[in-house]
């Protein structure tokens, strides 16, 4: 649920490369996509000094083509010959005694920079005292030999450091609205599972009903995302707009798109709600030659450019993408709000008509991508989309590959404990508890649905913060529990920032080329 903070012109810190010193990649055809920077650099213009090689915690359960493996790379040869170690000997303490004199040398005030001469053969001139830290870290990947660098001192100021950025830029947005809890009730009107209550029936008792209703949701789930195939598909081609959801749009970037078009998919909805904008779908379409397609859905409150370099990425990679304007976002978004705050708020049923009118949404995009004689196909979700990534997958058998870029069991624990959803909080709290909010949220919660998503076989991407601040690790981790419980196809990848941060460089990179690559792989298993 972070912001698209990969557009913002005043991130912090500046683009900064980082040293790497391990390589994992994919086994099968690892030469082919490992890492084409030629085609994608002129998309992402720092991949040549990024990507790479930054060791991730990481697991996989799978024995198929795009299991990783461990590799000696390039840049440790490099390491090893600037500073006269052998490859092999992990036991060297050459480039930990460099380290740690450039940290402190910064912390007693002098200017640094980090092996001058690893930076001039890597074309980096000066890393700044962030990265140094961000190697420190990279001790936890227990990747030689950043490995000797281990300390009780050093991995805190990272943590804490990641923490402050974190927090700083969840403030950037400040025009966050608390509103009261609604029970919303009156959008249960044309569910199905009704249990004999007439279309239409308003209860006495909201909070029961509701609770009542959750429960048969979760018991008879095919038939609350079942729909009616639209009768509408058509491509519109139309100028690309920013729709911004910050109080004070970035002017630069509004400019940047004036006069490029674009096409985009449009039709009606199956799932009708009181606002005209909001019951037209829209999702940008990113075609690629074969026949593997995804339908992608941004994060919550994104913008109408957020992805885009991903999907073009994708592109590269020989995969089709539509990516969803998901409920009541961007161009969907109803004028009477800025931000896309009915998707999720302190009304209980307005939350669950989203979530449900999003998985409907994406059945219909991958009913359109059929049509156009799409066979193989899989979804991506980030944070919110990630959760609707999920349910549609857990109910649609022709998701065959799945990506979900931070993950989590609860809807309402992300929202209770979430740095970004504490004005939601402030609205829920003084009426209920945590506990009755989980339960009213459970039909839309993908921990009631591994059951469901287990029928079909698929190959499972998880990606999740170690310091998110948004979607707490803890429930990140309940997640793959769930996963390895169930006995799914499954790989993890943990990243060393936060929700927002992943957003930012280098470790939207680092992001970007995890899900690009599993997406390749996992269509070629």
């Amino acid at each position: 649920m972070h912001s698209a903070t990969a557009n913002r012109t005043d991130s912090d810190p500046s683009p900064f490369p980082v040293i790497l010193s391990n390589v994992r990649v994919y086994d099968k055809n690892a030469p082919k996509h490992l890492l084409r920077v030629a085609e994608i650099e002129p998309v992402f213009p720092e991949v040549g000094t990024v990507f790479g090689l930054i060791p991730l915690e990481r697991h996989c359960n799978s024995k198929r083509s795009y299991m990783q493996t461990d590799m000696p790379c390039a840049v440790f040869s490099q390491v090893s010959r600037i500073l006269g170690c052998h490859e092999k000997d992990e036991s060297s303490g050459r480039l930990t005694q460099t380290l740690r004199k450039n940290v402190r040398q910064r912390q007693n005030g002098k200017s640094c920079s980090l092996l001058k001469g690893l930076a001039d053969n890597l074309r980096i001139r000066q890393l700044p005292f962030q990265c140094q830290l961000f190697a420190i870290h990279c001790a936890e990947a227990d990747s030689p030999p950043i490995r000797l660098l281990s300390s009780e001192y050093m991995l805190p100021r990272y943590a804490q450091w990641m923490y402050d950025w974190e927090t700083r830029l969840t403030s950037v947005d400040n025009n966050r609205v608390v509103r009261p809890l609604e029970w919303g009730v009156e959008w249960a009107r044309d569910w199905p599972c009704r249990n004999g209550y007439a279309p239409g029936h308003i209860p006495e008792n909201s909070e029961s009903y509701l609770r009542d209703y959750n429960r048969r949701i979760v018991g008879s789930s095919d038939e609350f995302f079942s729909y009616i195939k639209p009768g509408d598909f058509r491509l519109e081609r139309r100028e690309v707009k920013v729709f911004s959801t910050r109080a004070v749009p970035d002017s630069a970037l509004e400019e940047k798109v004036r006069g490029t078009h674009a096409d985009f998919l449009r039709f009606t909805s199956p799932v009708r709600t009181p606002f005209p904008e909001n019951n037209l779908v829209n999702a940008r379409w990113f075609p690629a030659r074969g026949k593997r397609a995804i339908v992608l859905l941004p994060h919550w409150n994104s913008d109408a450019l957020a992805y885009n370099s991903l999907c073009r990425v994708l592109n590269l990679l020989g995969i089709s993408v539509l990516r969803l304007s998901m409920p009541y976002h961007d161009i969907r978004t109803p004028p009477e709000i800025l931000r896309a705050d009915y998707a999720v708020s302190a009304n209980i049923g307005r939350t669950l008509d989203a979530c449900r009118q999003a998985v409907i949404d994406v059945r219909c995009c991958l009913d359109w991508l059929e049509f156009q004689g799409y066979r193989r196909l899989g979804i991506l979700g980030t944070s919110l989309g990630s959760c609707y990534a999920f349910l549609a997958a857990a109910h649609d058998q022709r998701i065959q590959v799945a990506a979900f870029n931070h993950a989590a069991t609860y809807v309402a624990d992300v929202v209770w404990h979430g740095q970004s959803t504490r004005h939601i909080r402030e609205g829920l709290e003084s009426q209920i508890d945590l506990e009755r909010l989980r339960v009213l949220w459970s039909a839309v919660s993908p921990a009631s649905y591994f059951q469901q998503f287990a029928r079909w076989r698929k190959k499972s991407l998880i990606i999740y913060a170690k310091y998110d601040l948004t979607f707490l690790p803890e429930f990140s981790r309940s997640a793959v529990h769930e996963f390895e419980r169930h006995g799914l196809d499954h790989k993890v990848v943990v990243l060393p920032c936060g929700h927002y941060t992943t957003g930012e460089t280098p470790y939207k990179y680092i992001d970007g080329w995890n899900l690009a690559s599993f997406m390749r792989t996992a269509f070629e298993g």
